[in-house]
Parts: structure tokens; C-alpha cells; sequence
């Protein structure tokens, strides 16, 4: 609440899955104008470490966060990053 009373942007690119869930969440609960952004990371389906060439990052985001970030008028970054 104090985020978005302050004006700031919440950033979920290293909250854990859940975290990011909870966080949107509550800004729909409480109908809070906050944006909230994941400033970088991937797509966890995509590379979640059950392929053996891809890495296993739980920094990356679920889809359907990524795309409640996107609904919510908020930015997504993609990385390029390859290990």
C-alpha cells in the first residue's frame, strides 16, 4: 500500500513464484494503482531445468505471471541471455 501511495513501481524479477502471485494478488484486491513491472528474466515454462541444455532459473516467471503483469498495464523485459 505504501508503494503505491509513494508512486513507486514494484518490481518482481527476483521474487520467488508465489511472491509474485501474492503481490498481484493484492494490488487487485485492494484495487491499488500500482504499477508493477518484472524488469527482466524468461519464461519459467520455457526454461524451468527440465530440458537438460536449458538452465534451471526460478527467476524466470510462469506465463500466466508474466501475462497478469502484461494485463495490468505493466512492462515485462525479456532477457537474450544465454548461458
Amino acid at each position: 500500500e505504501e508503494c503505491a501511495n509513494l508512486g513507486m513501481i514494484v518490481d518482481l524479477s527476483h521474487v520467488g513464484h508465489q511472491t509474485a502471485r501474492d503481490v498481484l494478488d493484492f494490488k487487485d484486491q485492494e484495487q491499488l494503482d500500482l504499477p508493477v513491472i518484472a524488469s527482466h528474466g524468461g519464461v519459467y515454462e520455457l526454461f524451468d531445468g527440465t530440458n537438460p541444455n536449458s538452465n534451471n532459473n526460478l527467476r524466470n516467471l510462469p506465463l500466466e505471471v508474466l501475462q497478469r503483469i502484461a494485463e495490468a498495464k505493466g512492462l515485462v523485459g525479456i532477457y537474450a541471455l544465454t548461458f
